[in-house]
């Protein structure tokens, strides 16, 4: 039901125009570092996680021109929770589990491009829903990184413009995977725009994310089902095996 759910997500932006406000930002990153180093092939992550703890579904993020500057994806994508789509086209990610992520291989270029947009309603309970981002080595381990998580991008929906943190790679420590350590700089984030919804559309919006909301509470994703999807993945991250046994620590 859940998968069915996400996939039909997209679908529902479309014909509802997108209903909330959204911030708009066009990310860019330096990718040529990893090109022919020996802890490839690698792969890109985009976790949205829930704040709330219980799959509320009130955010959403999409990804979208996504472009690899003599790279290419080498997929296939690999999406758990509320995550849907393909960076060839749209990716789509919704808050509706407590752990949501998106990954796919792909062989790096001189540059990564891409445009992000994403909701901002804020959480009640104090923890905001966070977007990141990471790259993982060839064992499934983020790269390291000066951001919280290994993450070289963040974005704690906490107010009404969030405002993203970006973050270099670690020089001091080598890949988990092995070879000399990378040297990323931090991606370049530009917010671009806003859009704001139409009243009518905020009303249709609202309704369905409401009947998604009572979807996912009886519906929600058993984590030992995650925990075998992933046992079957190469790319099985350090980070997403803390979050799913509640272990917090960074």
């Amino acid at each position: 039901m859940r998968a069915s759910i996400s996939k039909s997500l997209p679908l529902i932006l479309f014909l509802t125009g997108f209903s909330w406000a959204e911030t708009i930002y066009d990310v860019s990153l330096d990718t040529s570092p990893l090109i022919g180093h020996p802890a490839g092939p690698f792969a890109l992550e985009f976790q949205f996680n829930d704040g709330s703890g219980t799959g509320d579904a009130n955010n959403v993020i999409s990804i979208s021109n996504f472009s690899l500057s003599g790279g290419k994806l080498t997929g296939p994508p690999q999406a758990n929770g509320g995550a849907s789509g393909d960076l060839s086209s749209l990716v789509t990610m919704t808050d509706s589990s407590f752990f949501n992520q998106y990954v796919e291989a792909f062989t790096p270029g001189t540059l990564m491009n891409f445009r992000l947009q994403i909701t901002a309603n804020v959480d009640s309970g104090g923890t905001p829903d966070e977007f990141s981002m990471s790259i993982l080595d060839n064992s499934g381990s983020e790269i390291p990184t000066l951001g919280r998580g290994a993450s070289l991008l963040i974005i704690d929906i906490n107010s009404s413009n969030p405002i993203p943190s970006a973050f270099a790679s670690d020089t001091t420590r080598s890949p988990h995977a092995g070879g000399f350590p990378i040297s990323l700089s931090a991606p370049v984030v530009t917010e671009v725009g806003t859009s704001v919804p139409e009243p009518a559309n905020c009303c249709l919006f609202g309704f369905v994310m409401l009947m998604l909301m009572w979807l996912s509470r009886n519906h929600s994703q058993n984590l030992t089902r995650w925990a075998a999807q992933k046992a079957a993945s190469p790319f099985v991250t350090r980070r997403s095996q803390r979050l799913a046994t509640g272990d917090t620590e960074p």
